[in-house]
């Protein structure tokens, strides 16, 4: 899904089984669903974006804050650990944590000084867990637990985008919030409608402008140096974030080397025009060498087809 982040338009939009417009005799079964629209997932490590804009707008953490971090920290009855298996303890600010994704990292920010209230409250504010009112069918709210619904492990397995189940196009907004200065804007594909042009809500300012520059900065880092390196767009200031989210078993836990492997990231980043979010479902492929390239590809044509000129 391709986004302007200013005003919510989508520029572009697909999932497999690609529908055939020119033959429906061949139509797939599945391929009239638009799956980041009528499909929910467990979003992993992308969510790591808004927990760190929750606690750095309520002035609880910043980015340059550093943790103690355990090679796994207790969430719940569960032990979580890093996706580059970090057997040793290590010193991490918060901007390290987004740079090398540390589940552990993060699930200890959420736990030991976001605080479930804290965090409940910010997940809702960017519409987590309610429908974005995207023009197209189908959409839902998805599975996420209200504050009187977490148990011992919720806050801490959200905090990395494990424990919730949503439609993507609730992460493309939320995400948009970000590269859009703290306002909310609607996604939608009707831009005319009778000749005039239609007017899609924006809601109130969830975080402030600072507290973007700053998550947008700890994005950059990401992209830069971390495990997004190869969703840069050369000449472009990309920032993003992977995402490798483990998908339940239907007999309970999580099956194995089965992920929705993601990238979400806008650009240029100090001034973006375009959001591209990519989301490649049921691969055993860590984000950083699938989506992550996948997003590059799709970026740079973005960038190029909108008009945005390379920086340098």
């Amino acid at each position: 899904m391709v986004t302007n982040p200013k005003t919510g338009e989508i520029l572009a939009a697909c999932s497999t089984p690609l529908l055939p417009v020119s033959n429906f005799e061949t139509m797939k079964e599945g391929s009239e669903s638009l799956k980041p629209v009528n499909s929910s997932y467990e979003p992993g490590s992308i969510f790591k974006i808004l927990t760190s804009a929750i606690g750095i707008e309520n002035g609880v953490v910043t980015p340059w804050s550093t943790y103690v971090v355990p090679a796994a920290v207790e969430v719940g009855d569960d032990w979580v650990s890093d996706d580059d298996g970090r057997d040793y303890t290590m010193t991490m600010s918060l901007t390290e944590m987004m740079r090398r994704s540390s589940n552990a990292g993060l699930a200890m920010v959420e736990q030991e000084t976001i605080g479930a209230e804290l965090f409940s409250q910010g997940v809702a504010a960017f519409g987590i867990g309610k429908e974005t009112g995207i023009d197209y069918p189908g959409e839902g709210p998805g599975l996420v637990r209200t504050l009187e619904e977490y148990d011992g492990s919720t806050a801490g397995s959200m905090a990395f985008g494990q424990g919730l189940a949503i439609p993507m196009v609730q992460m493309v907004r939320a995400v948009g919030i970000v590269a859009n200065g703290g306002i909310p804007c609607t996604p939608h594909f009707v831009v005319f409608k009778g000749g005039e042009e239609v007017e899609w809500p924006k809601g109130e300012q969830v975080i402030s402008q600072e507290t973007c520059n700053q998550v947008t900065d700890m994005m950059r880092i990401v992209v830069d140096e971390g495990t997004g390196v190869q969703a840069d767009v050369e000449g472009y200031d990309v920032a993003g974030k992977t995402g490798t989210g483990e998908q339940a078993d239907e007999e309970g836990g999580y099956r194995e080397d089965a992920f929705v492997s993601s990238f979400v990231g806008f650009a240029p980043a100090s001034d973006p025009e375009v959001l591209v979010y990519v989301g490649l479902n049921n691969t055993p492929y860590l984000a950083s060498g699938s989506a992550a390239p996948t997003f590059s590809s799709i970026m740079s044509e973005a960038l190029t087809d909108v008009g945005i000129s390379p920086e340098n």
